[in-house]
């Protein structure tokens, strides 16, 4: 009967995606973009982190961002996965007492830059389910500035 079914907690998420014109962060601006503590998720994408987009092409690695999220989170939060395409980047933190309750990690990705192969822009997507409930977060980079707005809706 309804008696039996466990109710499951209410599950709290932060969502930011961030350009970061080829720089890393520096600790101080992921502190104050970044508020730890306050909910149960975390889903930080980034576009263009450490490296430019054309550069993107070939250094995919977003290694000293992951740390720095790492440092950033620990030791209350755990990484669940990271997710790349080029220039494109999501990681998900969830809080350490909750990771065990993790019972799917799914990815995608789609390319919408040249041609739609080149991932230069495009879709990183990742997904958990928590207490049977799917959480699916993504973050997206296509065409800039205000004149490209027909292009933006094309991606």
């Amino acid at each position: 009967g309804p008696d039996a079914l466990m109710q499951a907690p209410r599950v709290s998420c932060f969502c930011a995606t961030w350009n970061l014109h080829g720089k890393t962060p520096s600790p101080e601006e992921a502190n104050h973009l970044i508020p730890v503590g306050d909910y149960d998720i975390y889903a930080i994408g980034t576009e263009e982190c450490e490296h430019t987009l054309q550069a993107s092409m070939v250094l995919r690695s977003k290694s000293k961002w992951e740390t720095a999220l790492i440092h950033h989170f620990e030791p209350h939060y755990v990484l669940l996965g990271t997710w790349s395409m080029q220039a494109i980047h999501l990681a998900v933190f969830v809080r350490a007492n909750l990771a065990p309750h993790i019972t799917c990690l799914q990815c995608a990705d789609l390319a919408t830059g040249f041609l739609n192969v080149v991932g230069n822009k495009g879709a990183v997507a990742g997904g958990v389910c928590l207490f049977g409930t799917r959480f699916f977060f993504f973050t997206l980079h296509f065409e800039g500035l205000q004149n490209k707005v027909a292009a933006r809706k094309h991606q």
